[in-house]
């Protein structure tokens, strides 16, 4: 947690830009904190992506850095339904190049 820090943006320290493709509202059945069944509504950005600023600490080197923000965005994800959620939406990985 204390190897290495996003950085967001000027206007909003604590938040990352995200620029997408489509944006799409999505009707999900749920089950209910009571049990029962319940909608969620959902947005879909398609084909998103974010530029993150990383500082990291010289015991990493950026092969390794950009491998855990691989393993982030397989196994925990960003979003409602993310797979550290149970769900299936919400993956990432670095871009090559």
């Amino acid at each position: 947690r204390k190897l290495f820090f996003f950085e967001g943006c000027e206007e909003a320290p604590d938040l990352v830009e995200i620029r997408y493709q489509d944006l799409v509202m999505r009707e999900d059945p749920v089950t209910g904190g009571q049990g029962g069944p319940d909608l969620r509504y959902r947005a879909e950005f398609q084909g998103w992506a974010a530029t993150l600023k990383v500082k990291f600490l010289t015991c990493i080197t950026p092969e390794m850095m950009g491998h855990l923000i691989n393993l982030g965005g397989f196994c925990c994800g960003v979003g409602d339904w993310r797979p550290e959620s149970g769900g299936i939406h919400g993956q990432y990985k670095v871009k090559e190049g």
